[in-house]
């Protein structure tokens, strides 16, 4: 049952994760609330002399902005994130495509230092750059907690240091105990990235991942696994859905404030992703469906060699539907084919096809035929 103590706004503050003023003058978190900005008309909004963010990376990524990099296990999330902020920080081409240099701060929750170095000297030898100065790193492996308790140490750490991009890898090692299925948790978790987005101006990337099974048949935001706050809060959501092509990704950037980009594909050449304009980006992978191993067709030859040339050798003489099916099963060929090798035999008159038993049709060489028939001769009739 709803408290009936808290007001409707309250309430809705606290689902979605919002700081706001109790009674106390304190936010449910303990901080002080920040000030709203006052109410402006229209008339006094156009006459500002507004200037856009800049670009940090071209038709993708403004500065001040959330970015959420999506894709599937063994996507390469946190090797694309790694290029996107050494790219931008060298102002190197990005999956192809141009970037403004510009300072960026790598936040490491999860990879140990000398790995993560390890990584990032790879990315520079395959892009052939120099070590920027204007990429810095922060390794708190071991230090992550709640997004509400390490964000605000965040801000603190790089207010003034003009960064214009800020890589928080991974995401969910700020969850806390929050459950990324909730809506109100999500939106709480993104609205602190957006903290730093709003006080630093810096843009703010993370990784999100997909929900599990095939998802090629799902639309592009129905892709995210967790609550839906992941495919509609961030600005630009940048999606890697496998593709046909092993080792190959296909890119639908879903963008708030830029034009639209046709998708695209890239190939994983180690360490980078790298466009692959010889491949569709419409094949998206489809889930792998087992398939019986085709069976072997028969010969007319092998298929005559089942019905004797004679009686009274031990074998069946004549043969029913049902004996050649099982026949077609002792030998493992493929069922489907008896029927057109039948026909094929009998239209060349192989093979002779009379009503028998049972009014069950029976098919024979035409000599055990006459074979039968002179046999029945021998006896007097009744």
């Amino acid at each position: 049952m709803p408290d009936p103590h808290i007001d409707n706004f309250t309430r809705w503050s606290n689902d979605m994760g919002i700081a706001h003023v109790v009674k106390n003058g304190a936010a449910p978190n303990g901080e002080s609330t920040r000030p709203l900005p006052p109410i402006e008309t229209l008339v006094d909004s156009l006459e500002e002399n507004l200037v856009e963010p800049e670009v940090l990376v071209q038709g993708l990524i403004h500065g001040g902005s959330k970015i959420s990099l999506v894709g599937g296990s063994k996507t390469k999330k946190s090797w694309c994130l790694s290029d996107l902020g050494l790219s931008i920080a060298a102002g190197a081409a990005w999956w192809g495509l141009t970037t403004t240099q510009s300072k960026v701060l790598f936040v490491n929750f999860e990879i140990p230092k000398v790995f993560l170095l390890k990584r990032i000297r790879a990315l520079m030898a395959a892009k052939g750059i120099e070590a920027p100065v204007n990429l810095s790193l922060w390794h708190l492996r071991g230090h992550a907690c709640s997004a509400d308790l390490i964000i605000p140490k965040i801000i603190e750490a790089i207010a003034g240091e003009n960064f214009a991009l800020v890589v928080i890898d991974p995401a969910y090692k700020l969850l806390g105990g929050s459950d990324e299925n909730k809506a109100g948790d999500i939106a709480a978790l993104l609205n602190q990235f957006e903290l730093i987005a709003v006080q630093t101006g810096a843009a703010v990337a993370f990784g999100a991942h997909f929900s599990k099974g095939a998802q090629a048949g799902k639309d592009v935001l129905d892709r995210v696994s967790g609550s839906g706050v992941f495919a509609r809060d961030p600005d630009t959501i940048i999606t890697l859905t496998k593709h046909e092509a092993d080792d190959a990704f296909v890119v639908e950037p879903v963008l708030r404030n830029f034009p639209p980009i046709e998708p695209f594909v890239l190939r994983w050449e180690h360490p980078l992703m790298q466009r692959a304009p010889d491949l569709d980006p419409a094949e998206l992978r489809q889930p792998r469906r087992r398939t019986a191993r085709a069976k072997p067709v028969p010969t007319l030859d092998e298929f005559m060699a089942i019905f004797p040339e004679a009686i009274g050798n031990g074998a069946v003489p004549l043969k029913t539907a049902e004996d050649i099916a099982k026949e077609f099963v002792q030998r493992g060929w493929d069922r489907g084919a008896s029927i057109a090798l039948r026909e094929q035999a009998i239209e060349q008159g192989l093979l002779l096809l009379r009503r028998g038993r049972h009014n069950k049709f029976e098919v024979a060489r035409p000599g055990v035929f006459a074979a039968l028939d002179a046999g029945l001769d021998q006896f007097p009739p009744l």
